[in-house]
């Protein structure tokens, strides 16, 4: 929730916008708090855990704690400073980087099949239309943004940034 709109709600109550973001605030530090203490607890319960599948699925948990606690973090520097939080990419950067050509990527001519890079192919799989590249062996599909994030092992913005300069 933005300022704006808790801003619009006070009004809408008769409070103090201040208050209502105050109290917002309040919220948000206990959420953090509580998420903190269970990113603890996976934490102690990876240290126990000997089996591959439960380790796996602990991480893929811990990393959505981690997501939404990153969040709420965000709102409230957000709601004290008044400034979104930035990472040197703007929604002009994300469209120009969804719009490179992947086959420049690939280094392949379009209308081809190649083998796909994310499995051990042995006959061509993959195909590039509309700029994206889909793979009917794995049945993924991914576009510029994607198959940098997953082939190069980079993060959103490392990708869009690469693909945007």
């Amino acid at each position: 929730m933005n300022r704006q709109k808790i801003e619009e709600i006070a009004n809408t109550f008769s409070v103090d916008p201040q208050w209502a973001i105050n109290v917002r605030l309040r919220f948000l530090r206990g959420e953090i708090k509580c998420l903190s203490g269970r990113l603890g607890e996976l934490g102690r319960m990876v240290l126990s855990e000997l089996d591959w599948v439960h380790l796996q699925l602990l991480g893929s948990v811990i990393k959505d704690v981690e997501k939404k606690q990153y969040g709420m973090k965000c709102q409230v520097n957000y709601l004290k400073n008044n400034t979104q939080p930035t990472s040197g990419i703007s929604g002009h950067h994300i469209e120009q980087a969804r719009n490179y050509p992947i086959e420049d990527l690939l280094g392949i001519e379009l209308g081809r099949r190649i083998l796909c890079p994310f499995h051990d192919d042995h006959h061509p799989s993959a195909s590039v239309k509309n700029n994206k590249l889909r793979c009917f062996t794995c049945n993924k599909t991914w576009n510029s943004i994607d198959y940098l994030m997953e082939h190069d092992g980079l993060s959103f913005i490392d990708a869009v940034k690469r693909l945007s300069a």
